[in-house]
């Protein structure tokens, strides 16, 4: 079973630790009130070949990174042997959009691979509706609209979509790097 590394990264108050929490069938013990993630949590779980329509499961590491800025000291380790990052921001908040380049931008930059990420665009019930939308630089990352308490059955399986095509991905890079090691005798 392969495992991956896949770090849930945005601006603050846009809904990291409550995908995170419900991607990985963790409780919530926040009792609805917002408290900010500090530096990260780390959430382990596994993903049946099943869910994720793939010979094999997989074993998730799923990093819920704080928004705050006071941690971006913190951002080249976290980026180190990252596999996947799902971005996330919330439409109805003023200047995420542009937080979210940032963040892109970073991330990027620091090697991981536009086609490694997904952006989450997590709204949240009863919110007012600006609907602001990532800059065109930004549309060759798969965006997928969420609503946990609209479809949150949809959001699953939009993880899981994201997280097969990662362990394609994956397995590739692992039987190249095999392929190199025998040739290399």
């Amino acid at each position: 079973m392969l495992k991956a590394k896949i770090l849930m990264l945005g601006p603050c108050q846009s809904g990291k630790t409550v995908l995170s929490n419900f991607l990985s069938d963790s409780t919530d013990t926040s009792l609805g009130d917002y408290q900010p993630t500090q530096g990260l949590r780390i959430l382990e779980f596994e993903v049946s070949a099943s869910e994720i329509k793939a010979k094999a499961g997989m074993e998730v590491e799923l990093w819920d990174v704080s928004g705050d800025k006071k941690f971006e000291a913190c951002w080249p380790a976290i980026a180190r042997d990252t596999n996947g990052v799902v971005f996330v921001y919330n439409p109805d908040q003023q200047n995420h959009d542009k937080e979210l380049e940032n963040w892109i931008n970073y991330f990027t930059t620091a090697g991981v691979r536009q086609d490694q990420c997904v952006i989450f665009s997590h709204a949240k019930p009863n919110a007012d509706r600006l609907r602001s939308r990532p800059t065109h630089n930004l549309r060759k990352i798969t965006t997928v609209q969420t609503n946990l308490e609209e479809d949150a059955d949809s959001v699953r399986q939009s993880f899981n979509k994201y997280l097969s095509t990662l362990l394609t991905a994956l397995s590739d890079k692992r039987e190249q790097e095999e392929l190199s090691i025998i040739n290399q005798r």
